[in-house]
């Protein structure tokens, strides 16, 4: 006898169609959790991120204060800005970072004019392709020269180097410049106000 005909028609019919719907909600949320990873990674680096010309003082003077900090000027032809930090770059800043603690801070400058204007303090004339790197620490900075043509791996590596010496201290004192100057963030009216009377009264007291 056919096990599929009569009831056994029926149960056959009813087993095949679960399977389908349960190989259906399978393909479902593989492609939900797909969706997931390729959104994150999309999502700018918090370990690199990405600032415009404005934000550089910031970077460098109030956040993670007291710590080595590590700036790449993007590449690109974009007059608009933009640009996201390499993964390779991305990778190095995740050895300086344990919890909520930073030995060093990584940042990215955007391509285009913002990065152009922040190479010309640097004293350079033009951001290459692959973009520069600069590490500062005391004051100092020093340009990070790397290959474009040298695996993502072995730069991430050459930098994590770099930036242990400056960490430790130990780094070497050639080929260091002064750390250029760069505009404070604008401060909202009332705070620049009260900025000027706490210094106008200091001046009198003294």
């Amino acid at each position: 006898a056919n096990p599929c005909s009569g009831f056994g028609g029926f149960m056959c019919l009813r087993h095949l169609l679960l399977s389908l719907s349960l190989a259906a909600a399978a393909a479902s949320e593989e492609k939900a959790a797909a969706g997931e990873k390729e959104a994150a990674t999309k999502r700018p680096s918090s370990l690199a991120p990405v600032v415009g010309y404005r934000g550089i003082y910031s970077q460098l003077h109030l956040n993670d204060d007291g710590i080595p900090k590590v700036l790449m000027l993007l590449g690109g032809d974009s007059d608009t800005g933009g640009g996201e930090a390499p993964s390779w770059y991305s990778s190095a800043a995740m050895r300086f970072k344990q919890g909520r603690t930073k030995t060093a801070a990584f940042f990215a400058v955007a391509a285009g004019r913002d990065a152009a204007r922040a190479a010309a303090r640097f004293g350079i004339e033009e951001v290459p392709p692959g973009g520069a790197i600069f590490v500062c620490a005391s004051g100092k900075a020093r340009r990070f020269h790397f290959s474009p043509e040298a695996g993502a791996g072995e730069r991430s590596r050459a930098l994590r180097s770099t930036v242990e010496a400056a960490v430790s201290g130990e780094a070497e004192e050639q080929d260091l410049q002064p750390l250029p100057s760069f505009p404070e963030p604008d401060r909202p009216r009332k705070a620049a106000a009260a900025a000027s009377l706490d210094e106008a009264k200091k001046a009198v007291a003294s």
